[in-house]
């Protein structure tokens, strides 16, 4: 549902661009898809340090790539349920959501903001 209103929101685009985002939701979902599967099978094996440096770098891209978007919280929670439920992989996405939607929509406008005045003063 998200993701066809942004997709309907997309100002006279044309077909290739549609075709672009919809590659880039695909690319986000097996992308996350494939990170969770292979936390999960980490932490299935009895490595649960290794897992938490997973999530530690998902924390971490989450500053720079927005992966509070829809398809990226699917691809993560139906990648882990396989291993451990659903309810463990919530854990995650409230931990990345939070600092990617912090990121990406408090903290870059905030810098956007600054380096416009910044370049209107000079």
């Amino acid at each position: 549902m998200r993701i066809e209103k942004r997709v309907n929101n997309l100002s006279s685009q044309q077909f290739d661009d549609s075709r672009q985002f919809y590659r880039g939701v695909l690319i986000a979902f097996i992308t996350l898809l494939l990170v969770s599967l292979v936390q999960s099978t980490i932490f299935s094996f009895g490595y649960a340090n290794i897992a938490m440096f997973f999530l530690l770098g998902l924390m971490l891209a989450a500053i720079f790539v927005p992966l509070h978007k829809m398809e990226c919280i699917l691809g993560y929670v139906l990648g882990a349920t396989f291993f451990t439920g659903p309810v463990m992989p919530f854990v995650g996405v409230v931990i990345f959501s939070v600092v990617s939607v912090l990121s990406h929509l408090c903290i870059k406008p905030l810098f956007m903001r600054i380096k416009n005045v910044k370049k209107a003063a000079s």
